[in-house]
């Protein structure tokens, strides 16, 4: 097992970024997002089980960064699910959920 010592953390580790605490994924707005996106679907969009499910952002933060927190760009996946549009050479399979998925949540949107 990997152990990292506590003299290579931080700036002292060589994969060091100059990162900061302030990560997207620890920020009130994603988890304001991802409870969100959870209360809506409340199940695997793509074979309904209620099991560890995890929030997939349709189109990637890099790619649409005003849309990292509006919900149309959230869709809750079981992590089985998740792992396999996740996959190498899923890209296709994603994009076809993607559509369907945007389509669907803009139909029952008032």
């Amino acid at each position: 097992m990997w152990r990292i010592h506590l003299s290579a953390r931080g700036e002292n580790n060589a994969q060091w970024q100059g990162g900061t605490q302030d990560r997207p994924n620890y920020r009130v707005e994603y988890k304001m997002w991802r409870i969100a996106v959870l209360r809506r679907d409340g199940m695997c969009m793509m074979c309904t089980s209620t099991e560890d499910l995890q929030v997939h952002h349709i189109i990637p933060w890099r790619v649409w960064p005003e849309g990292r927190y509006d919900t149309i760009n959230g869709l809750t996946l079981c992590r089985t699910c998740h792992q396999s549009i996740s996959a190498p050479g899923a890209s296709s399979r994603e994009e076809s959920l993607a559509s369907d998925f945007i389509a669907y949540t803009l139909s029952t949107q008032d």
